[in-house]
């Protein structure tokens, strides 16, 4: 698939694929699973959300010796149940499109037949590299084989097989102490399933209605498709829940996102990682929000939020950029073409148009002025610029950092400001000298 990461890992809507079996299993109530992983345990495994144990498998003979490494690994640590007549589930970690109410039907049908194997299938045009199921003229299961291995006129029926399955616990450990590597050194479940419908096991089969839920990602295609499907699930669930969207095919919105009710999304909006929005926003069109928090009431219009927090009733844009590590009190008002980085933005402040803030601490009811900057970089480190309340940034003026505006001080327009500024006093020119001061009263 053209990737440095392994497969499981590729990120769908701000998730790895795994993670979405994980969280399936977490929702039936299953304790953290034990992964096992092909070859040695990389840095690259350490994005997985969550505690889970992972065990590596050399050499890597597919699924069949995993499941093995599995039982093995279980029995290690005293969770292998004492009643073997219990039932083993097993998910394909490529398959993030299961429903969590179809793992309970299949594994309530399991339990219900009394089944030694019952698999999840779907009357569906099997995938190339997906298995299908093989049945006789009466219907009956004949056997399991890859969907490339069997010819058009052979097929019958299709039914795609999804390599999800519930193996009855004391049936599953003889059946893999019998299988042995074909000629590519692999074993894989599929094999389970043929011996025991050669020794005459009960194979039940439950099939899915939605042949989404059993696709396989094996390429890029298969990964858009799948992407498509979660980003509509994540849409519907919001929308379901208070939040309107207005065009759902053109907002994405990742797995950990958590959005209040009455917020509206545009458009062409991104909300990523683990982005938090209160009720009664407005967000979009054309806006990135990434791993920050937008306050109640605020708007965000054609700009880009990273690693942020937005106090209430923050307006922002069109065409600004929020960097990370900025924090907004209430009533922040940020205009077009504004970028700030690393600064804290006090209550009633605003920043109309083509300004730059860096490594800043503006205060309450600060006016900054069009194409004003603080200067923070020398060339070698950078600098705080800090601002107190109702100064007026007049502008076109450069702070050159470190540099402190006292309260109620103002900037003149044009002005190249490398000293401290007083409280109440006003600086003109470049660079800028006393005008004057107010006197306190």
């Amino acid at each position: 698939m053209g990737t440095v990461v392994p497969k499981s890992l590729i990120n769908i809507c701000g998730l790895p694929i795994l993670n979405y079996s994980l969280d399936q299993l977490n929702e039936l109530g299953f304790p953290p699973p034990i992964i096992i992983i092909p070859g040695e345990i990389t840095p690259s495994w350490g994005i997985l959300e969550g505690e889970y144990q992972l065990v590596s498998q050399n050499p890597h003979w597919n699924a069949g010796p995993a499941l093995s490494t599995a039982c093995q690994q279980w029995a290690k640590q005293r969770l292998q149940p004492e009643d073997q007549s219990g039932s083993i589930l097993c998910i394909g970690s490529d398959r993030p499109l299961t429903t969590v109410k179809t793992l309970q039907i299949l594994t309530k049908q399991h339990e219900k037949t009394g089944a030694d194997i019952t698999l999840l299938t779907s009357h569906h045009p099997p995938q190339l590299d997906m298995a299908m199921i093989q049945r006789d003229s009466l219907g009956n299961i004949r056997k399991i084989t890859q969907a490339r291995n069997v010819s058009e006129s052979a097929c019958g029926p299709t039914e795609g097989f999804s390599d999800i399955y519930c193996f009855r616990t004391n049936k599953l450990s003889d059946a893999l102490d019998h299988l042995s590597p074909t000629e590519k050194e692999t074993i894989t479940l599929i094999d389970l399933v043929n011996l025991a419908l050669s020794k005459g096991d009960q194979v039940e089969i439950v099939q899915v209605e939605d042949p989404k839920e059993i696709l396989a990602i094996d390429t890029n295609v298969d990964l858009a498709e799948a992407e498509t499907e979660i980003r509509r699930r994540i849409a519907v669930h919001w929308m379901l829940n208070g939040v309107r969207v207005t065009d759902p095919a053109s907002i994405y919105i990742d797995a950990r996102v958590n959005i209040q009710p009455y917020t509206c999304i545009h458009p062409n909006t991104y909300l990523y990682g683990h982005t938090t929005v209160a009720s009664n926003c407005q967000l979009g069109p054309n806006t990135i929000v990434r791993d920050s928090a937008i306050g109640e009431s605020s708007t965000i219009t054609g700009s880009i939020i990273e690693s942020s927090s937005l106090g209430v009733r923050s307006r922002v844009g069109p065409f600004s950029h929020i960097r990370p590590g900025t924090k907004f009190e209430t009533d922040v008002h940020i205009g077009t073409h504004v970028e700030i980085k690393a600064s804290t933005i006090g209550s009633n402040t605003k920043i109309g148009h083509f300004s730059y803030i860096g490594d800043s601490s503006l205060g309450s009811d600060v006016n900054f002025g069009a194409g004003a900057v603080t200067c923070n970089f020398d060339g070698a480190a950078k600098h705080e610029t800090i601002i107190e309340d109702r100064a007026f940034i007049g502008s076109g003026s450069m702070l050159i950092a470190p540099i402190q505006v006292g309260r109620g001080a103002v900037i003149g327009a044009g002005s190249v400001v490398t000293k401290d500024v007083s409280d109440g006093t006003t600086v003109i020119g470049a660079p800028a000298h006393v005008h004057n001061v107010t006197k306190k009263s």
